[in-house]
């Protein structure tokens, strides 16, 4: 029943379609295609004892690619890139991207 009522509620984004965002009252769409600009959305934040603070990251468009820089809009700040995991169980597996529709993790940013 899980399963089922995640499947149902939290559509990937390669099924759900285009997503129309508001940034600095301008209405913007994005695509779910990797060769989109990037738009990912942290979604939680742990403090792992040996890698730091591991954010959780849903990407809607685009591509996210290790020792890359992007816009925190949350803050306004540019952040480096510098790890990113896919999470399997309990480990955590270093990766170079991750494109639209998948879960990752970026590894020591703030």
């Amino acid at each position: 029943m899980l399963l089922d009522a995640i499947v149902k509620y939290l559509p990937s984004p390669l099924e759900r379609g285009s997503l129309e965002i508001k940034h600095n009252d301008k209405v913007i769409t994005r695509h779910p295609k990797p060769d989109e600009k990037l738009c990912a959305y942290a979604f939680k934040v742990i403090n792992d004892s040996k890698n730091g603070p591991v954010t959780f990251v849903r990407i809607y468009s685009g591509s996210l690619k290790e020792k890359s820089n992007i816009l925190n809009v949350t803050t306004k700040r540019t952040e480096r890139i510098n790890c990113i995991a896919r999470l399997l169980a309990n480990k955590m597996v270093p990766i170079h991207s991750i494109s639209a529709g998948d879960i990752g993790a970026i590894i020591g940013n703030k």
